[in-house]
C-alpha cells in the first residue's frame, strides 16, 4: 500500500499524467483536488481555464490498487476554442534502475501481447528488454481503428523480477503507444511512455463536451509476472456486466444458429435443445444473415447476402414472415436467454435509410455492384452510421430498442466487421483532425449506456470480427464472446486455440469462442469461461449424440465460475503437437480450482509433472477427474513434490477439478 501511495503521489498528486498544447502553448493545470468517491473510487481532478476553454483532466483511484485518468475538453461559452494539439492523453516518465539477475534476466523490460488478426498466433506475448545501449523507441499502434486489432492495448513495465507496472488504455478506437528509454545514467534509466490519438489537431466548438481516451495504470509488487496478470484480471472483472444480481458474469450455455434459417427451423432447434433436459441456464443464439428489405436468403455462412444486406434491420419475410419475435418468443417460452446479432455501425451504400438520410453516414457514397462484393463491401460500397450524430445514434439506439422490446432480447451481439479510421478521417476538417472519431466514439459509449440502463438484465456481446475492440472501456461494457475469428479459418489448429485462450485470458477476464468440435480434446480445446455450442451440422446431432453432449455441458457448467479465476500455467504456452500443455485456474477464495491438460498427437511422453500455484499450504485438497470421477485427495505439503498427470492416448486431453477440503 506504502508503495501504491508513493506511486499516486509522484505522478498524480505532484505531476501530470498528460500533456498537450492549447493555442500553441503548453496546458497548465491547477492542483489536484479531491472530488468525492464512492464504494469503488476516489474522484480527483485538476482544471485548466482560460475564458473560451475548458480542460478537466480527471484522476480515479480504483480499490485502492490502480489509477484511472482521463481528460475533457469543453468550450462552455457561446464560441470556439482555440486549437488543442500536441495531445498525449498518457505522458509518463518513470525512473528505474537497470538489474540484471544471477539467471540473466534484464529488467526493465516490456511484455505485450499481439492482438487479433484472425491468424494462429493472436493474443500471443512479446517481450521487449529495455536495457542499456539499445535506446529505438518502441512504437505500438492497433489496426485501422478497432483497438485491439493487431495489438492489444496493453502494456506490463516489469521493472524487477517481482515489481512493475501495468498500462492499459481505455479507447474503442485508433490508439497510438510509445516506450523511449532515455539515460540519467548508466545505471538509472527514465522509461518514457507516450499514449496519443490519430492526427488530433482541432478545436471545441461552443457548447461540445468531449471525453478523450482513457489511461489506467496498475502498481504490482511482490506478485511476480504471472501473479500481476491474475490482479489485472481481477481489478478489470470487478467493473464487468454482471448477472444473478450482480454476483458473477457466468454466461448461460449459448447454442448458436445461422441467421439464414427459417423461424421453423429455429423453433424446432428450440424444442429439439428443451426436450434434451440438459438443465441450467440456457441461450438460443441467432448470428447473422436474419435482416433485409427482399426475398433474398442467406445460406452459407461467411460469403453472401449478410454482408451487404447489413443496415437494413427488419427480418427477411421470406424466412421469418411472422418477424424475428415469433423466435424470440419461442425461446422465452422455453425458458432461454434470447440472442440476436447485429452489425449496427456499417450500412451498404444501396439501403433506404441512406437514401433518407445521408447526413447520418461517414464515407463516400459509392454505387453497389454484387461483383466481388465481399471484398467490395469492405473498401467501396459500406458507409459508417455516425454516432457523434446525435440524431443517427438515437436512431439506431431506438431500432435496437425495439428489437430488444419485441424480440424479447436478453443478449445484444455487437460485431463490426469494417476498419472505421478513414471513415473518421473523411469526417474531419481543416481545424477538426481527431474530432470525428472522438464524437463517435462517446456515441458509442452513449448509446450502449443507454440500452443497459434502459433494459437492467441486458447484456452485450462485443465482437468486432472476433476481438478487436477488447479494450478496458469495453470490458466495462460488455462481454466478448466469440474472442478471435481465427476459429472461422478451415485449417484452424485445435494446439493454437488452447494457447490463444490461455494468452487472452491474461488480459481478458471472460470470454468464449463457438465449439464446434465433437470430440473430447477438441471441444476443451475450444473451453472458455463462456461457452457456446455452434450447431452448424445441425440441431438434430444433439439429441443423436445427447448423452456425450450432456456430460460435455455438465462439465463446462461446471468449470465456467473456476474459469473467471486465477489462471497459472503448469507448461510453457505453446501450440507445438509434440508438447503437452496444461494450465491450472484457481480460485483462493472458495477454494476451489481446476487443471485442464492435453497431450498433443505427436507427443511422446505419456505423462507430466506439473507444480500447482496458489494453494494454502497447511490445505488438503481433493481432486476429481471429470471423465472417470475417481477421485483422491492430497495435502499441499505433498503436492510439492508435484502432481501427475497421465494421458495413454496421444490427442487426448483431462479435466481435473480440486477443491479444499474445509474443516
Amino acid at each position: 500500500m506504502k508503495s501504491f501511495e508513493q506511486f499516486f503521489d509522484r505522478y498524480f498528486r505532484n505531476s501530470v499524467p498528460c500533456s498537450f498544447s492549447y493555442d500553441g502553448k503548453p496546458a497548465r493545470f491547477g492542483p489536484l483536488c479531491d472530488a468525492g468517491e464512492d464504494p469503488s473510487r476516489k474522484h480527483y481532478v485538476r482544471l485548466m481555464e482560460t475564458d473560451r476553454f475548458r480542460a478537466a483532466l480527471h484522476v480515479d483511484v480504483l480499490y485502492d490498487a490502480a489509477v484511472e485518468w482521463w481528460l475533457e475538453l469543453s468550450a462552455p461559452t457561446d464560441y470556439d476554442s482555440d486549437v488543442v494539439s500536441d495531445l498525449y492523453y498518457c505522458d509518463f516518465g518513470l525512473e528505474r534502475p537497470f538489474i540484471e539477475t544471477a539467471t540473466g534476466a534484464r529488467y526493465p523490460a516490456l511484455h505485450w501481447a499481439k492482438g487479433s488478426r484472425a491468424s494462429e498466433t493472436d493474443f500471443q506475448p512479446q517481450v521487449e528488454n529495455l536495457w542499456p545501449f539499445s535506446d529505438d523507441t518502441l512504437r505500438f499502434q492497433c489496426d485501422f481503428g478497432r483497438s485491439s486489432s493487431g495489438c492489444m492495448p496493453y502494456f506490463n513495465l516489469q521493472t524487477e523480477e517481482e515489481k512493475g507496472v501495468i498500462f492499459a488504455i481505455g479507447w474503442t478506437g485508433q490508439w497510438y503507444f510509445s516506450v523511449h528509454r532515455r539515460d540519467t545514467d548508466y545505471k538509472i534509466s527514465t522509461i518514457e511512455l507516450k499514449a496519443e490519438m490519430d492526427r488530433a489537431r482541432f478545436r471545441v466548438y461552443s457548447g461540445e463536451v468531449l471525453l478523450l481516451p482513457g489511461m489506467l495504470a496498475m502498481l504490482w509488487d511482490g506478485t511476480g509476472l504471472e501473479g500481476s496478470y491474475n490482479l489485472f484480471r481481477r481489478l478489470i472483472y470487478k467493473d464487468m456486466p454482471k448477472r444473478n444480481n450482480g454476483a458473477s458474469v457466468n454466461m448461460p450455455i449459448s447454442f448458436l444458429a445461422w441467421g439464414g434459417r427459417n423461424a421453423a427451423y429455429h423453433k424446432d432447434a428450440i424444442k429439439t435443445i428443451k426436450d434434451q433436459h440438459f438443465g441450467g441456464d440456457q441461450c438460443y443464439w441467432i448470428d447473422a444473415g436474419w435482416y433485409g428489405a427482399g426475398d433474398e436468403t442467406s445460406e452459407a455462412h461467411y460469403r453472401d447476402t449478410w454482408y451487404f444486406n447489413v443496415g437494413e434491420w427488419n427480418a427477411l419475410p421470406s424466412l421469418y414472415p411472422n418477424g424475428m419475435e415469433e423466435v424470440g418468443n419461442a425461446a422465452a417460452d422455453a425458458g432461454m436467454d434470447f440472442l440476436l446479432w447485429f452489425e449496427l455501425e456499417r450500412c451498404v451504400s444501396r439501403h433506404e435509410i441512406v437514401k433518407k438520410h445521408r447526413e447520418y453516414f461517414l464515407g463516400a457514397k459509392l454505387p453497389f455492384t454484387e461483383d466481388d462484393f465481399y471484398e467490395g463491401a469492405r473498401t467501396r460500397y459500406s458507409l459508417m452510421l455516425n454516432l457523434g450524430n446525435d440524431e443517427a445514434r438515437k436512431y439506431i439506439t431506438q431500432v435496437l430498442a425495439e428489437h430488444i422490446e419485441k424480440c424479447r432480447i436478453r443478449c445484444l451481439r455487437i460485431d463490426f466487421n469494417h476498419e472505421p479510421l478513414f471513415h473518421w478521417r473523411y469526417g474531419d476538417s481543416e481545424d477538426r483532425w481527431g474530432i470525428t472519431e472522438i464524437k463517435y466514439i462517446n456515441g458509442f459509449y452513449t448509446m450502449i449506456d443507454e440500452l443497459r440502463e434502459r433494459f437492467p438484465y441486458l447484456m452485450v456481446d462485443n465482437c468486432a470480427s472476433g476481438g478487436r475492440r477488447l479494450d478496458f472501456q469495453m470490458m466495462r461494457r460488455s462481454v466478448p464472446l466469440s474472442f478471435t475469428d481465427y476459429l472461422c479459418t478451415p485449417d484452424r489448429r485445435d494446439e493454437a486455440m488452447q494457447a490463444e485462450n490461455y494468452a487472452v485470458t491474461q488480459w481478458v477476464p471472460v470470454h468464449g469462442e463457438f465449439i464446434s468440435r465433437t470430440d473430447d480434446y477438441g471441444f476443451r480445446s475450444h473451453l472458455c469461461s463462456a461457452v457456446c455450442i455452434h450447431m452448424g451440422p445441425g440441431v438434430e446431432q444433439l439429441a443423436q449424440r445427447r448423452d456425450w453432449y450432456a456430460r460435455m455441458i455438465e462439465q463446462s457448467r461446471r468449470a465456467q465460475p473456476i474459469l473467471e479465476k486465477d489462471h497459472y500455467l503448469l507448461t510453457s504456452l505453446n501450440a507445438d503437437t509434440r508438447e503437452w500443455f496444461a494450465y491450472e485456474v484457481y480460485d483462493e477464495e472458495s477454494g476451489k480450482g481446476l487443471i485442464l491438460a492435453f497431450r498433443r498427437e505427436n507427443c511422446m511422453n505419456s505423462s507430466i509433472t506439473v507444480k500447482l500455484h496458489g494453494l494454502h499450504p497447511e490445505g488438503s485438497y481433493v481432486f476429481e477427474n471429470a471423465d472417470t470421477q475417481e477421485k483422491q485427495a492430497m495435502t499441499a505439503g505433498r503436492l510439492e513434490d508435484g502432481f501427475v498427470i497421465e494421458l495413454p492416448e496421444k490427442r487426448s486431453s483431462a479435466l481435473i477439478f480440486f477443491e479444499q477440503e474445509r474443516k
